[in-house]
């Protein structure tokens, strides 16, 4: 069973996504000042 392996491109891309959040989230604070 290769679970272990699964896990760890599924976290990747959670934190993938994580940065792509905060990166968009810096950008709409920065257009507002």
């Amino acid at each position: 069973q290769y679970m272990g392996e699964e896990l760890e491109p599924l976290s990747i891309k959670e934190l993938h996504q994580l940065e792509l959040q905060l990166d968009s989230s810096l950008k709409r604070i920065r257009l507002r000042k």
